[in-house]
């Protein structure tokens, strides 16, 4: 059994396990909430699990929000990519 994520498309994209996903973002909410600026570099190593959250577009504003220390806005969209994606298993 295969396990992957619903991107924003609607279609399943594979890779990235829910588990791990899921402690991603919280970590990352986690960092954000405190305004914290090691949320940068922490985003930098797990780029990848995130990605699968965003459109291409939408990923890029989201680093963009990031750079530019707009850390109550990237909250926003974390939250809102995390909201509507929902996870799936593949047989």
């Amino acid at each position: 059994m295969k396990t992957a994520l619903e991107g924003s498309n609607g279609e399943a994209v594979e890779g990235g396990d829910p588990e791990q996903v899921k402690s991603v973002v919280e970590q990352m909410s986690h960092y954000l909430a405190k305004s914290d600026g090691a949320v940068i570099d922490y985003f930098e190593s797990v780029a990848p699990h995130l990605r699968i959250l965003f459109s291409k577009e939408e990923f890029e504003h989201f680093a963009s929000l990031l750079e530019n220390f707009a850390f109550s806005e990237a909250s926003e969209e974390l939250m809102a990519a995390w909201e509507r994606n929902s996870l799936v298993k593949k047989t």
